[in-house]
Order: C-alpha cells, then sequence, then structure tokens
C-alpha cells in the first residue's frame, strides 16, 4: 500500500503527496537551507544549516532538532513532516535523501507499507 510520493522536482525543491496526488507539504530551496509548507504555503519549519551545524526550527524560529554531523538540509527536514506520524518513516526518509547522490536523485521515491 502506498502511503505517500516523496518527489524531487527540477529545481531542487521536493513535493509530498498522498495516493490522490494531493500535495502535503512542499520542502523549498532557500539560501540558508530549506523551508517547508503546507498546501497552502504557509511556512512550518525552517532547516538552516551554518557553521557545521543544521537545525530544524518550528515557525517560531525555535530549534526543535540540531546536529553537529553532515547533512544535507533537504534530508534534515524529513523530521518536520508531522503528518507522517511514525518518526520511523520520517528517519528513512532522512536517510534515503541524505544518502542519494544529487545526480542520481530519484525522480519519485513511494513509500511503501
Amino acid at each position: 500500500t502506498e502511503l505517500f510520493s516523496l518527489q524531487r522536482q527540477a529545481d531542487g525543491d521536493w513535493k509530498l503527496e498522498d495516493p490522490q496526488q494531493a500535495r502535503i507539504y512542499t520542502i523549498k530551496r532557500r539560501d540558508y537551507g530549506v523551508e517547508i509548507e503546507d498546501p497552502q504555503k504557509t511556512s512550518l519549519y525552517k532547516v538552516k544549516a551554518k557553521s557545521g551545524k543544521t537545525s530544524l526550527r518550528n515557525a517560531a524560529d525555535k530549534t526543535v532538532y540540531h546536529t553537529d554531523e553532515t547533512i544535507s538540509p533537504a534530508a534534515m527536514s524529513c523530521l518536520g513532516l508531522d503528518k507522517i506520524t511514525d518518526v520511523r518513516l520520517r528517519a528513512a526518509l532522512l536517510f534515503a535523501i541524505d544518502h542519494t547522490p544529487k545526480k542520481d536523485a530519484p525522480k519519485n521515491d513511494a513509500a511503501q507499507k
């Protein structure tokens, strides 16, 4: 059963859709890292990378998660995909995005259960 689809766009952004292809989130590239938006384009989280540190920050700019380890902002953003209630699935997406070379990045990664 397909739960959602995470697709990398030509411009480097990502979109997460449900099986009916309804947009759940957009992960937008920004100068500071990435921003997670809902379908109404409301900013939910930002991932900022600076001086070797990467942090996931909520809409109030409070740090939710951070690491000093090397990780791409797009991968770190998976921890903010709250509509994926199983944190193990979010962690699996984080790993998949972070360990996929950019030139070989899949166009469509369907998560299945």
